[in-house]
């Protein structure tokens, strides 16, 4: 099977390539029902993109959040394989060139065989994605190619996009406490904070004429209400419910 990092590269390479034009549009409904509509693969597409961006992450965090992202990403490539393959169906069938992989250290990890040479592989992608990570860049506002990639997974709000930036020791703490929650105490925690940011998101919905953020908004309620239960997710939705 296509690995996940050529899998998403080349569907963004076909989003550049067909920008402007009628298959675009068809383009953007397949891409909904063979990626935004499939929580786990919508999560992975997510977590790609988060170990590629320099989010200026806490030192302190950093390796747990890599392992985390690692680890979600892992289960939901072994226990989806059916999706993942269709995924890799349609995308291949619609370009069958070769195209660079822009995401082939979080491949080296993910795929890896833990063979001597892997190790040495995994070792070097890590450093590099850690490098990223602990970067800083200003973000700004992206209104044409990203649309069709990053942004329609997230809502225009930039909590998302800066989760773990400028972190305070007192947002560690609160990572580590989340580390402390056994899993009744996570659920609920959960499921009180998804009551809360969806209840904001609502008011912002019913209140916003814009038919564009307006989607992006329905797209960020529906993940949000399939959200998985991992400490990840419910620090998504703190950080979510802060920016809201």
């Amino acid at each position: 099977m296509t690995s996940f990092g050529k899998i998403k590269s080349k569907i963004e390479f076909l989003f550049e390539s067909t920008y402007r034009t009628e298959s675009f549009k068809e383009s953007i409904k397949e891409f909904k029902s063979h990626v935004l509509d499939k929580k786990n693969i919508c999560e992975t597409y997510y977590l790609y993109d988060e170990l590629t961006n320099k989010n200026n992450i806490n030192e302190s965090i950093v390796d747990d959040y890599i392992n985390d992202s690692f680890r979600v990403i892992k289960s939901h490539l072994e226990s989806n394989k059916k999706d993942f393959l269709e995924l890799s169906k349609w995308i291949n069938e619609k370009i069958n060139e070769e195209v660079d992989n822009v995401y082939v250290d979080i491949d080296n990890i993910v795929y890896s065989k833990n063979t001597v040479k892997d190790l040495e592989s995994i070792l070097l992608s890590k450093n590099k994605i850690k490098e990223s990570l602990l970067s800083n860049t200003t973000i700004t506002e992206n209104k044409s190619l990203n649309i069709p990639m990053s942004s329609m997974l997230k809502i225009a709000n930039k909590t998302l996009s800066q989760e773990y930036s400028d972190l305070k020791e007192s947002e560690v703490d609160e990572i580590k406490r989340y580390s402390l929650l056994n899993k009744k105490q996570l659920i609920e925690e959960i499921e009180n904070t998804k009551k809360i940011v969806v209840d904001k998101l609502r008011i912002t919905l019913n209140e916003s004429v814009d038919e564009e953020l307006n989607k992006k908004i329905e797209s960020t309620i529906e993940e949000i209400n399939n959200n998985t239960i991992t400490k990840h997710s419910l620090y998504k939705l703190k950080q979510l419910e802060k920016g809201l």
